[in-house]
């Protein structure tokens, strides 16, 4: 049995919850090298809480990134948050990307009920999950910072936390504007 198909949304869970379970799932049945691998500490779930409650605002449609979106516990918070403060908002599209192929589907789960949640709610949503690095993907444009955030109203994220050497690809891709071994976590917030 694949571990996405025995967790099902308990009855009025909210969408962050169930983002959870299937996380705390997945990081139970990988081993700690692959978490390693992949620089995953996933955020727990009243933080993520915390953060979504940060955002104010009175737009009715919006665009949402998620650069390193695990199983989605930050941008269900986000959408959860946004309900809850926001009665005109009628839209909200998303764009998030996990690089961990194994998430993949289980992310894909998360997403799916949160539609269904937003639905119930009269609240369209519609999103876009890349299962590639966001940094690769977006590297050309993280060297015009004015470009990389344009078409979105917010941003959310919990990157991944892990040194890279000279050599990555990542590394040798914005070496202009990084440089020395960073951490990746700095290519997130430029």
């Amino acid at each position: 049995m694949n571990v996405v198909d025995d967790i099902q949304p308990l009855e009025d869970e909210p969408p962050s919850s169930y983002a959870e379970r299937i996380g705390i799932r997945h990081t139970s049945q990988v081993s700690e090298m692959h978490k390693r691998k992949y620089g995953q500490f996933f955020t727990p779930l009243p933080i993520a809480r915390y953060m979504a409650s940060l955002v104010q605002t009175r737009r009715t449609k919006l665009r949402i990134l998620d650069p390193g979106c695990g199983t989605a516990v930050l941008s269900c918070s986000l959408a959860e948050a946004l309900v809850n403060s926001n009665s005109q908002i009628r839209e909200i599209e998303l764009e998030a990307y996990e690089t961990d192929n194994t998430l993949i589907p289980l992310t894909q789960r998360s997403l799916n009920y949160l539609k269904k949640w937003l639905g119930l709610r009269g609240i369209a949503f519609t999103f876009l999950l890349h299962g590639s690095d966001f940094v690769l993907s977006n590297a050309s444009t993280l060297e015009n910072q004015n470009q990389s955030t344009a078409k979105y109203d917010l941003i959310i994220s919990n990157p991944p936390y892990f040194k890279l050497s000279k050599s990555d690809d990542r590394a040798r891709a914005v070496n202009d504007i990084v440089y020395g071994q960073p951490n990746i976590i700095r290519y997130f917030y430029m």
